[in-house]
């Protein structure tokens, strides 16, 4: 999952940096106020569903009920079929409304009606998703991620290119209808993977729980229920979880609005507004949320693995993979944070040829490093069985935001700066509640447990930024070629931050052991120049 996340992620920032160059701020200011708009459909749509289907494909594989797993699929895609038509229907229909009465800019309305019909593509896959997820068989949904990105990545620039003679719109709605072809591909493909996989394990299926230690059906609540009843157990999990799940992206279509506004009331004309939404959603945003695509892997298996763990009545694993999740989120999140804070214009240079978009990148840091927490500690209450806690965490850091963002956003000396602080903010207020309710879930003690977890990564991403931001300054005073010096200030500060947890104890023997095939020796070289404890 890691690795496919971080080749879409790839895909996805190599393509705009053509598309930004192509369009400009303008037209991806356009698409990207489309997009937040198809996030919060689809979010209604999917309503939480593929980690629903994930959760109980995981308990009835787990009791070796591989035909009721079966079942769950079936009765999910039958409820996405209705949803995602229904959402993409809904948003098609009322593209000219929104673009005029929401957006204020009717030229949106073109973009939000190319991407629509990527809903019902996409939240069909979405089930198959969670089925594939919850058998713990990450390669079918990692491969149609990479399917997916690779097509939508493709037709974009393809039909941005063709429509751009035509005006800015036109270009901008070729982009967004690229997401409809990667909703299709990734979804054919899918169906495919799994039309082979059922004919090849057709014969080894069961018709019931193959488990019989005591109390396992009754931990789980169902062994043999109609479809009515997996309904009724899908909806739920589900309809706690699409809330929380919509919680973002009505934030981002509230940014959408507010944002442009209080940027006019700050003194700003329209276009000049809607280029710098275009900064802060369609350049930072995507850096920042890069490094979660780490993250976003761990949050996907933990929730089937927790599932499997209560299902067998494991709380002592449960525990353990709370802690290994704790621990592995903070060695990815920190140094990102403090990485991005710190060469923020810099890698605005490599990326974008905008170092201008680094005061807007600075200020989105710490989100990078609090999205990847509050991602992991919520997929981890999700897998215990509490999914209102994060929906009430999700409440009440986005309240703290819109709040902060109304008031920033406006001052003249903020603007668009303003709306990234804010959204540090609100993300930081999200992860802190979460870590707090996994730690009153698991029981006494887990809170110094969990908190230690981030002491000896944070130790070392400070010493790893102050080390990148002195290199960088050296090699470009050195070199002259900025570009360079910021690549290979990022690969050096890799390795210092891997040496300083080293140092620090962060990495221990058995972590190293575990990387397959060069583990083993890495621990014994690390050995050799005392860097292992």
């Amino acid at each position: 999952m890691a690795a496919a996340g971080i080749a879409s992620r790839i895909l996805g920032a190599v393509y705009r940096i053509p598309l930004a160059n192509l369009i400009g701020d303008e037209g991806m200011g356009l698409l990207e106020l489309a997009q937040p708009l198809y996030n919060f459909f689809l979010v209604a749509s999917v309503a939480g569903l593929p980690l629903a289907i994930s959760k109980l494909v995981a308990e009835r594989t787990a009791l070796g009920d591989e035909n009721g797993a079966t079942r769950v699929l079936k009765v999910a895609v039958y409820i996405m079929l209705v949803t995602g038509l229904a959402s993409s229907m809904l948003m098609y229909y009322s593209a000219d409304w929104l673009a005029g009465r929401v957006y204020r800019d009717p030229r949106v309305a073109l973009s939000i009606r190319s991407i629509a019909p990527a809903l019902f593509f996409v939240t069909v896959m979405s089930a198959f998703r969670g089925f594939f997820q919850g058998r713990q068989q990450m390669g079918p949904s990692a491969a149609s991620q990479v399917v997916e990105q690779f097509v939508r990545v493709g037709t974009m620039l393809v039909l941005a290119t063709g429509l751009l003679s035509r005006g800015v719109e036109y270009a901008a709605a070729g982009a967004a209808l690229g997401a409809t072809a990667g909703g299709m591909a990734g979804l054919f493909y899918l169906l495919a993977v799994f039309a082979v996989r059922s004919r090849r394990d057709g014969g080894a299926r069961t018709d019931g729980p193959a488990v019989t230690k005591a109390g396992a059906n009754e931990r789980v609540g169902w062994a043999a229920d109609s479809a009515m009843q997996i309904v009724e157990r899908i909806f739920a999990i589900s309809l706690p979880v699409a809330l929380g799940a919509s919680v973002l992206p009505i934030i981002r279509a509230i940014d959408s609005a507010i944002v442009p506004s209080r940027l006019a009331a700050a003194g700003f004309g329209a276009e000049q507004a809607t280029a710098m939404f275009g900064q802060l959603n369609g350049m930072a945003m995507p850096l920042v949320y890069f490094p979660n695509v780490l993250t976003l892997g761990l949050a996907t298996s933990i929730v089937p693995a927790i599932s499997e763990s209560l299902a067998l009545g494991g709380r002592k694993g449960v525990a353990t993979r709370v802690g290994e999740a704790t621990r592995i989120t903070a060695f990815i999140s920190l140094p990102a944070g403090f990485g991005l804070g710190v060469l923020a214009s810099q890698i605005c240079m490599l990326v974008y040829h905008r170092p201008d978009v680094g005061r807007v990148l600075a200020s989105l840091a710490p989100a990078a490093a609090f999205l990847c927490i509050l991602q992991t500690s919520g997929a981890v209450l999700q897998g215990m069985g509490h999914p209102l806690d994060p929906v009430k965490n999700l409440v009440i850091g986005s309240a703290a935001k819109v709040g902060l963002e109304y008031w920033l956003t406006g001052a003249p000396g903020m603007n668009v700066v303003g709306a990234g602080i804010s959204t540090s903010v609100g993300f930081g207020i999200v992860a802190i509640l979460n870590l707090a309710d996994v730690a009153r879930r698991l029981g006494r003690g887990a809170g110094h447990e969990l908190a230690g977890a981030f002491v000896k990564p944070a130790v070392s991403a400070g010493i790893m930024a102050a080390a990148v931001k002195l290199l960088s300054i050296a090699l470009i005073s050195v070199t002259g070629r900025a570009r360079l010096a910021t690549v290979a200030a990022i690969l050096l500060g890799v390795i210092i931050y891997l040496v300083a947890m080293l140092l620090v104890g962060g990495i221990d023997r058995e972590d190293i052991a575990m990387i397959p095939k060069i583990g083993p020796r890495l621990v014994r070289l690390f050995g050799r120049f005392g860097l292992m404890r």
